[in-house]
């Protein structure tokens, strides 16, 4: 392979490796540890990425990428920062200012470095489905008991309070076994199985509005899950798609869990999602489980600036602090739920959502948090 690829660094250390690293695929490689040198370079030489680290102390990143994005000779280059800090600020700062990827120096930093640059030089990006139509948030975990379920009620529910312009909907796709019904105490007979096997005529997305209940004291529309593995079994899965693409003709959100059913029926929809939630436990599990699921969406076309990763200590007191578990998955943590002893389990168990259940909370003002910034950072990337 002939693509040049500048390497921007001021820590030679790591400049060295990371150029060596690229010869060695067979990539022609450019070095420099200045910003501003490296701005002429990439004038003068027109490689086919940038791979830089935020921390150049001659020019802010961000006034670096707005340089690169406002010249014509050098707009269309793709732009890698491979930052030394998972900063989730810098992340949105970057990737605002038209970074393609962002990439922290932990873990399998390097390996997931090799696996983007010739994704984002042969254009897959641009081959992942259109997103259109309602915002789509995929709540999706490594592993069961990390909460994602509780999670994406409770956010669906804050955004839908802080938006009452909005129609939001939640669909539950954890197979065999739905768990929002129960959580929202739920138990009619219309879920996901039933609709799914109705004729493709009947099933439009007027019909769906129109027919997902909206439980007592929330203020979503539900598609239940599955209420049991043999319902499970009956599942037209080939509906699916066709089901979510409705719900976003006529929901302006639409949240999908899917808990941790990584699978051929949910890997397009976790693709065409505008935002990804992953929640992570703070257990060892957990996290080295997390870290092969990002691996594997990274592979599949999944870039992190539609990932938004939660650390979940609100389970359990015990675990990894928030520098491991980015230092492993390779993940910005956008958000640590902290410990609350057994209220999120009473608010489940009474079917209200938190923040009606425990108001003044410091995880309750955090959903709220999270549900604020999943809207922005999804309505930013549509704007891009």
């Amino acid at each position: 392979m002939d693509e040049l690829i500048l390497v921007i660094d001021p820590d030679s250390a790591s400049l060295n490796y990371i150029a060596s690293t690229l010869n060695a695929r067979g990539y022609q490689v450019s070095t420099t540890a200045s910003a501003k040198e490296g701005y002429i370079v990439a004038v003068r030489d027109q490689p086919a990425a940038i791979i830089f680290d935020p921390m150049v102390a001659d020019l802010p990143a961000v006034d670096f990428l707005h340089k690169l994005r406002q010249d014509r000779r050098t707009q269309s280059i793709a732009c890698i920062a491979l930052s030394a800090r998972a900063d989730p600020a810098e992340m949105q700062a970057l990737l605002a200012a038209g970074c393609n990827e962002y990439i922290v120096k932990a873990g399998p930093a390097v390996q997931t470095l090799l696996e983007t640059i010739p994704r984002i030089l042969s254009g897959t990006e641009s081959q992942l489905p259109r997103r259109s139509g309602g915002y789509l948030i995929v709540f999706l975990s490594a592993k069961g008991g990390t909460g994602t379920s509780s999670l994406c009620a409770n956010v669906a529910e804050d955004l839908a309070r802080a938006y009452p312009e909005s129609n939001v909907a939640v669909a539950d796709m954890v197979l065999p076994i739905g768990s929002i019904a129960p959580i929202l105490g739920y138990s009619e007979p219309e879920n996901l199985v039933t609709l799914a096997a109705r004729p493709a005529e009947e099933l439009t997305a007027d019909y769906l509005f129109d027919r997902l209940p909206r439980p007592e004291k929330w203020h979503f529309g539900l598609l239940a899950g599955s209420p049991n593995p043999d319902s499970a079994l009956a599942l037209r899965v080939e509906r699916v798609p066709d089901m979510i693409k409705l719900l976003r003709e006529t929901f302006d959100y639409v949240f999908v869990d899917f808990g941790q059913a990584l699978s051929r029926i949910s890997l397009p929809t976790i693709l065409e999602a505008d935002i990804v939630v992953l929640v992570v436990a703070s257990d060892t599990s957990t996290v080295t489980l997390s870290k092969t699921v990002w691996e594997y969406l990274h592979a599949k076309g999944a870039a992190s600036q539609n990932v938004y990763a939660i650390l979940n200590r609100s389970v359990g007191l015990e675990g990894m602090s928030k520098s491991d578990v980015e230092a492993i998955v390779g993940l910005p943590v956008r958000v640590t739920l902290p410990y609350m002893g057994g209220n999120f389990s009473l608010a489940n168990n009474q079917h209200v959502p938190l923040i009606q259940k425990f108001p003044t909370e410091s995880v309750s003002m955090m959903i709220n948090q999270i549900a604020g910034e999943l809207v922005d950072q999804a309505r930013s990337l549509r704007t891009r």
